[in-house]
C-alpha cells in the first residue's frame, strides 16, 4: 500500500508504482555487485607481492633491510586481510610511531613467514609466536568452506562415503578443511582512534576486513614492513 504526508510546503506521497521501482533497483543493485567486482585490480594488493622479491636492487621504492631483504612500497590500494590479532598501544615497542594500535593481518599469500613482532615484551612474543593464524583463524577458514560446500551441493552430486562429491570422472570437488592455515602474516599499525576502538569492539580475531587506501612502508623505527591505516582508510 501506498501513502502520503503532507506539510505546508510540500506534499509527499510514496505509490504502489514507487513501491515496485524501489524493489526492482534494489534486485537490480544485488546482482550487480554479485557480478561485477567492487574491488579494481589495479589497487588490488596481496602480502605475497610485499615480500623479498628475486634481484631487487633497493633503488626507488625498493627497501633494503639487513641481509638484502627488498620489498615493494605502495600507497593508495585496497586489500583484503584476516585479522590474526589485535596489539593494543600498551604492548608495542614505544620507540614506533605513535600508534593506537596493531593489528596482524593474514590474506593466505606469501611465504608462511610471519614478520617481526612490534612489541618489547618477549612474554607477548612468545604468547603470539605460538598462535599465528590461531585456531579461531583456522575455525574461520573451516566455516566458510563449508558454506561454499553447502552451496554447491546439489540432488545430482553423487556420495563417494568420505564426504568428497564425486562428478562422475572420479574428481573430487568437494573442499577439504584445513588443519593449518599457511601465508605471511604482516604488520598493520592504525593511527585513527575511532578506528581502534571500532576494530577492538566490532572484529573479532578471524573476521575479514577491506582496508581501502591503505599504504605499505617501513616507518620510522618499524622493523620491517607494515601497512598504514589511517583515518581516510
Amino acid at each position: 500500500d501506498g501513502w502520503s504526508r503532507k506539510s505546508p510546503s510540500h506534499s509527499y506521497s510514496f505509490t504502489q508504482q514507487d513501491n515496485e521501482r524501489s524493489r526492482q533497483l534494489w534486485r537490480w543493485g544485488q546482482e550487480y555487485i554479485a557480478n561485477h567486482s567492487t574491488l579494481h585490480p589495479v589497487y588490488k594488493q596481496t602480502l605475497s607481492s610485499t615480500r623479498e622479491r628475486p634481484g631487487a636492487t633497493g633503488d626507488g621504492d625498493d627497501h633494503d633491510h639487513d641481509g638484502g631483504e627488498h620489498f615493494e612500497s605502495f600507497k593508495h590500494v585496497d586489500a583484503v586481510m584476516m585479522v590474526v590479532n589485535k596489539l593494543p598501544n600498551q604492548e608495542i615497542q614505544p620507540s614506533l610511531l605513535p600508534a593506537m594500535g596493531y593489528m596482524r593481518v593474514w590474506d593466505g599469500t606469501g611465504l608462511s613467514q610471519p614478520d617481526p613482532l612490534p612489541v618489547s615484551s618477549q612474554e607477548v612474543t612468545r604468547r603470539l609466536n605460538a598462535c599465528e593464524p590461531s585456531v579461531a583463524c583456522v575455525e574461520r577458514i573451516a566455516e566458510i568452506i563449508q558454506k561454499l560446500n553447502d552451496g554447491t551441493r546439489s540432488s545430482n552430486d553423487s556420495d563417494n562415503g568420505s564426504g568428497d562429491r564425486d562428478d562422475g570422472s572420479g574428481n573430487k570437488t568437494r573442499l577439504q578443511t584445513p588443519k593449518t592455515l599457511c601465508g605471511a602474516v604482516c604488520n598493520a599499525v592504525v593511527l585513527g582512534p575511532s578506528q581502534w576502538d571500532f576494530i577492538q569492539s566490532k572484529v573479532p580475531i578471524g573476521s575479514f576486513i577491506r582496508l581501502r587506501n591503505v599504504a605499505c612502508d617501513e616507518p620510522q623505527g618499524q622493523v620491517g614492513r607494515c601497512l598504514i591505516i589511517t583515518e581516510s582508510s
